[in-house]
C-alpha cells in the first residue's frame, strides 16, 4: 500500500514499512520493482503511527473486511464478550 501524506511517503510491504521523504515517482517505482529493501537515513527524527485493522466502513455504508492475518480479532471479540457480560 503506497499513501501520500506531506510529502512522505509509507511503503508497506510484509509487514515492515518505511518512510521515505520527497521520492519522485519514478524512483518509487523503481524501489518496487527491485524488491530488495532499501534503507534510507532520516536527518530527523518523525513521529509514526501504525494501525492495523481488518475492516473498513465507507461514509456511503459499504464494509469491507480483510483477513486477520495476525489473529487479533478472535483477541478482541473475546475482550468485547468478556466486557459485555460483565455489564450486563
Amino acid at each position: 500500500m503506497v499513501v501520500f501524506a506531506s510529502r512522505i511517503l509509507r511503503l508497506w510491504r510484509c509487514g515492515c514499512s518505511a518512510i521515505i521523504p520527497k521520492w519522485t515517482l519514478e524512483r518509487i517505482d523503481a524501489a518496487f520493482k527491485a524488491e530488495k529493501e532499501q534503507q534510507v537515513n532520516l536527518k530527523s527524527q518523525i513521529p509514526v503511527l501504525i494501525v492495523y485493522g481488518t475492516v473498513i466502513a465507507k461514509e456511503n455504508g459499504q464494509v469491507f473486511f480483510f483477513d486477520d492475518i495476525y489473529g487479533y480479532d478472535k483477541t478482541m471479540a473475546k475482550l468485547f464478550a468478556q466486557a459485555y457480560a460483565s455489564q450486563h
